[in-house]
């Protein structure tokens, strides 16, 4: 619990909720809600008991107090008169789709690490007071990513490309949004094989292994399809190192950034494939 140091020997506490932290999906974003409970700390309140509005700075990094991010602002949603028991408190603010991408680089599948600049302003004989506390709040990857999930589940994946919604293609949406899953988890190989799941119906649709094959070794004597046909063929066998256990392929060891690097470019050829056929 966070107290806030209000004068005349009071102080206020913020006690995070057991469920503190909530994401809802919102245009290009989501909105954050945070949940405190606000109570007076000292035997015979005055001034502690009064209406306070409270607002914050949220800061997101991977290790408390270690470059730290500016995230947004968050705003009480009505004014809060602490009690003994404590009363609730709800700190919201909005996130955008860009800054989420950024933190889930910043935990990279693990933990983060949640820093609230706290403002308590109340007026007392007329005047305005401000009264400034810090709040750190770790926030385990479990409870995080199933957040994450509320939120993107059938429209991003991970890097914010654009999924297909027909029907033809579900599986296929499915198996990138389990990727996007795998590597919340940091399961970097399982994440791709993944991926190479999802890229199966593109080169279906395009016929990229006749096509890779029967193209010439010289990549500027390929036409516009060959070097498509190429890529996808290229981008398979990448993806398949991340599953096989041959003489060869034992040796590959495949980072967090290979993942998201052909996980975004399997999302975009079957979103691409998905809309021209």
């Amino acid at each position: 619990m966070t107290t806030v140091e209000i004068g005349n020997n009071e102080r206020i506490g913020f006690e995070p909720k057991r469920h503190v932290l909530r994401l809802i999906l919102a245009v290009g974003g989501a909105r954050i809600e945070l949940e405190f409970s606000v109570s007076s700390v000292v035997p015979s309140p005055t001034v502690s008991i009064l209406p306070f509005q409270v607002d914050a700075d949220l800061f997101a990094s991977r290790l408390s107090n270690q470059n730290e991010r500016m995230v947004c602002r968050l705003s009480g949603e009505h004014l809060v008169s602490p009690t003994p028991s404590g009363a609730h408190l709800t700190l919201a603010g909005f996130i955008g789709a860009e800054q989420l991408r950024e933190i889930e680089e910043i935990r990279a599948g693990g933990d983060l690490s949640l820093h609230l600049a706290l403002f308590a302003s109340t007026v007392v004989d007329g005047g305005q007071r401000m009264h400034r506390g810090d709040e750190h709040l770790p926030i385990p990857a479990g409870e995080w990513a199933p957040q994450m999930e509320r939120i993107d589940k059938a429209t991003f994946v991970e890097v914010l490309v654009p999924m297909p919604v027909t029907e033809a293609y579900a599986t296929a949406a499915r198996r990138l949004r389990e990727a996007r899953e795998l590597l919340r988890n940091n399961d970097v190989d399982a994440a791709m094989g993944a991926a190479r799941l999802a890229l199966e119906p593109v080169r279906d649709a395009l016929g990229t292994v006749v096509a890779a094959a029967a193209a010439s070794a010289k990549a500027r004597d390929r036409n516009q399809d060959e070097r498509l046909a190429v890529l996808v063929e290229a981008a398979y066998s990448v993806l398949c190192g991340a599953m096989h256990d041959d003489t060869l392929t034992k040796t590959f060891r495949y980072t967090r950034a290979d993942a998201v690097t052909m996980i975004a470019t399997v999302a975009g050829l079957l979103r691409q494939v998905a809309e021209q056929h």
